[in-house]
């Protein structure tokens, strides 16, 4: 698919260079500016990312007299420390710009005397003051003989101060080149897409890029602001400078990876809303890289040297493969419309459960059997469609995790020179393979059941035997033999329209598809198999009862979506014949 071509600038927040970047600011700004960054180069828009550090204000002139340096020297050693947390967590930007530069300070001060020339400042007693040996200006709060915040004692009250939204506020056309009409990124660039910043300097500072934009220009500076949320410490106390309960992210870096602690701030969040740090979660998400990992290595580990990559034709395909493909190809397009809608939290977490789940838990395994059965033709396949499936995989996560994906791409079969300038996977009306999803699907549930049972009764594994299925659609187990001998531990499998045979000495199983009798008894207490049937019947009422409850309500039937209705009355209908079953098998055992 040909990709998409767009000129696309995206803007960060300025972080305040008072202090070095704790994990608060890189969540609610600067990962998800990086993230949608990088999903649209992949998409193929000319994209460039815009930041920089603000470094004016009284916080850092207190620093410095108490430091006993120069203002500038705080903000220079800041500097530093915040470059250095961007780049350990995989930030790059296009334009990094710093207020205290003199091309800065220069547009800033030419933007005044314009405005002040036409006539459009309402002058007022000013409440700032200029301390002569700091060469920088503190509010008049500040100011009782010798300052006790920085211990300065020569001031002259300023006539002529604006805040320091003021240089701020020209920050999506000054970087670009403005006031010079003719800067060529300025005419390709400007006006610019995307702001990404946290809701606490929606006023200070968004509503004056606005307006300022609008006056200076005669266009806004950009079309969409993505507002984020706020990471809050264990408490749930706003992390910052003053409390000191901001956590180093240089630290966690230095034991979970940069890609844990990307991953970790993202995923499951919601879009504006705050969340809580959690150095649980941050392992969470080095487990998560850990199974990619080794699910990579175990894939290049059943490759021979000649291995050419690319999916076979269709015929080739079996169930399990057409399954997989088409649980691909619904992430893609999903993940798609979460990161369009700058739901990055959602996207996050289905790139998650397709790579852990689908992936690692599923075909990884249910294609072992084929790279194991001493048929070249089917082991290919299986090959193709795991080194297929990775590939795409690892496209979907690169924006989250940059570093083990670009790594792990780099291994495959037939990798580019980097994954960064690869197509973004997207949803092909070709690999929906519907009809096979839902047929292996009945099979899944069906080994889940018996895996399930065989847990609960404490069967071991290396004890197998055979089985009778009924069920009124036999042709997916029939094509799942193979998986059903591996996973089901089945010795031999019979398939009935109807089972009227003897129930002594068999344990049941159920789904909404099926019913599995294994002559098992003697391996297990009836009692106990009666009180985990009661187990699952009790949950499968509940099931009924919550799907009934939602049907039955008529705010939820007209406000919701058509589909997810649908959806419901599906699981409904499952959960009815789930139990249905369930009851047979204890009317069964007597």
């Amino acid at each position: 698919m040909a990709k998409e071509f767009k000129r696309y600038l995206v803007t960060s927040a300025l972080p305040y260079a008072n202090g070095p970047v704790h994990i608060g600011h890189l969540a609610g700004v600067y990962i998800p500016s990086d993230i949608y960054t990088r999903y649209l180069r992949l998409k193929g828009c000319d994209v460039i990312s815009v930041c920089g550090s603000d470094e004016h204000g009284v916080p850092i002139t207190i620093k410095a007299r108490k430091e006993g340096v120069t203002p500038q020297q705080i903000v220079d050693r800041y500097h530093e420390l915040i470059k250095r947390s961007f780049e350990g967590l995989g930030m790059s930007f296009d334009i990094y710009s710093r207020t205290s530069s003199a091309t800065h300070a220069r547009t800033a001060s030419d933007f005044f005397r314009k405005l002040y020339d036409e006539g459009k400042f309402i002058e007022k007693t000013s409440m700032q003051y200029y301390d002569e040996e700091a060469q920088t200006f503190l509010a008049d709060r500040y100011i009782v003989g010798t300052c006790p915040k920085c211990g300065g004692s020569h001031f002259t009250q300023d006539p002529d101060t604006l805040d320091t939204w003021f240089s701020s506020a020209l920050w999506p056309f000054s970087t670009l080149g403005w006031p010079n009409e003719d800067s060529a990124d300025l005419k390709y660039f400007y006006p610019t897409n995307t702001l990404v910043t946290g809701y606490d300097i929606i006023g200070f500072w968004v509503s004056r890029m606005i307006f300022s934009g609008l006056a200076y220009t005669g266009k806004a500076p950009f079309d969409t602001v993505c507002i984020h949320g706020i990471v809050r410490d264990s408490q749930g106390r706003k992390m910052s400078k003053s409390l000191g309960n901001g956590i180093d992210p240089l630290e966690v870096i230095a034991q979970y990876g940069a890609d844990a602690l990307r991953f970790m701030l993202l995923d499951g969040s919601t879009p504006g809303n705050d969340m809580r740090y959690s150095e649980k979660k941050v392992e969470a998400a080095r487990n998560f890289a850990n199974k990619l990992w080794n699910a990579t290595r175990f894939v290049l580990m059943n490759l021979p040297e000649d291995f050419q990559p690319g999916l076979p034709e269709e015929s080739k395909l079996d169930m399990s493969d057409k399954w997989v493909l088409t649980k691909l190809n619904q992430v893609a397009g999903a993940m798609t419309d979460n990161l369009d809608h700058f739901e990055m939290g959602l996207a996050a977490a289905k790139i998650n459960s397709f790579i852990w789940d689908v992936y690692c838990d599923w075909f990884i395994e249910i294609a072992k059997p084929r790279l194991n059965s001493g048929d070249a033709e089917q082991a290919d396949t299986a090959r193709r469609v795991l080194v297929y499936v990775l590939d795409k995989a690892l496209k979907l996560l690169h924006p989250f995790m940059p570093f083990i994906t670009e790594e792990l791409y780099q291994a495959l079969p037939g990798s580019a020179e980097t994954i960064m300038t690869q197509s973004w996977p997207t949803f092909d009306e070709a690999h929906n393979w519907a009809e096979e999803e839902e047929a292996f699907e009945k099979v899944m549930d069906y080994i889940k059941a018996v895996r399930t049972m065989r847990t609960e009764m404490n069967v071991h594994p290396a004890k197998k035997t055979s089985m009778i299925i009924e069920t009124a659609d036999p042709a997916p187990f029939r094509n799942a033999e193979v998986y059903l001998a591996k996973f089901a531990f089945a010795t031999d499998v019979t398939f009935t329209e109807k089972y009227e045979g003897s129930t002594d000495g068999m344990v049941q199983v159920s789904t909404h598809t099926a019913r599995g009798f294994i002559p098992m008894m003697e391996l297990i207490d009836r009692e106990k198999e009666l009180a985990r049937l009661n187990k699952e019947k009790a949950k499968a009422e509940k099931e009924l009862a919550m799907f009934g409850n939602q049907l039955n309500n008529p705010k939820f039937v007209e406000r919701a979506p058509a589909a997810l209705v649908e959806e419901i009355r599906a699981k409904r209908t499952n959960s009815q014949s789930k139990l249905a079953n369930i009851e047979q098998s204890i009317k069964a055992l007597g």
